[in-house]
């Protein structure tokens, strides 16, 4: 299963000094949800060509779809992708949002394992994860956009995609995510949109985010 997917920010532990530290705080205002700086980009920054590639991905008819966080949502808790989604269709991109996927039980936050190999699986976010379905709503839904702020390997999007592939088969589902980390290479500019792919091997469970 292949998940077309598109990102604004580069965030990683390698590079100058000054582009790593930029980098930290953009995760670290995003996860508080102070969002100005997304906002600030899309209406005084973005490139033409750029604004052209992210109206492809999340096109004028387009619902946004939250990822939910690690744990099941409470009352008044802040929640990254629900603010994005909001910004992106105040400047144009998609027409609304949904949060039709819902978390049932927590998982243990990916930022704050050790290592690939323990951070939750696939099926770890599959099995804790549902998709609401609201007939009425859903029924007239012509495409679907994901919406993460930050994407690491794509686990919990190739989750999320099954699950509504499962509920809506006819809806093909991008995948949009604020940040992008990167350890492979160093940073050069924490703003670098790029284009990828989220990879998901069922046969063997794994994933792979490839930036094109």
């Amino acid at each position: 299963m292949t998940i077309g997917a598109f990102s604004i920010y580069e965030c990683g532990k390698r590079g100058e000094e000054q582009i790593i530290t930029n980098s930290k705080s953009i995760i670290a205002n995003t996860k508080a949800c102070r969002l100005s700086f997304f906002e600030k980009y899309l209406n005084e920054t973005m490139d033409v060509s750029i604004r052209d590639s992210l109206s492809k991905l999340i096109p004028p008819n387009a619902t946004l779809i939250p990822l939910p966080k690690s744990a099941p949502l409470v009352t008044n808790a802040q929640w990254p992708g629900r603010d994005i989604c909001e910004i992106l269709i105040a400047n144009g991109f998609g027409k609304n949002y949904k949060p039709l996927l819902k978390r049932t039980k927590a998982v243990p936050k990916a930022a704050f394992q050790h290592g690939s190999e323990d951070r939750p699986t696939v099926q770890t976010h599959y099995d804790s994860i549902v998709f609401e379905d609201e007939p009425l709503f859903t029924r007239s839904i012509e495409t679907i956009v994901l919406v993460d702020d930050v994407i690491t390997q794509g686990r919990m999007s190739a989750a999320c995609s099954l699950r509504v592939m499962e509920a809506l088969p006819n809806v093909t589902a991008g995948l949009f995510g604020l940040i992008r980390t990167n350890t492979f290479t160093n940073i050069e500019n924490v703003i670098n949109p790029k284009h990828s792919n989220v990879l998901y091997f069922p046969d063997s469970g794994k994933t792979f985010h490839k930036i094109l």
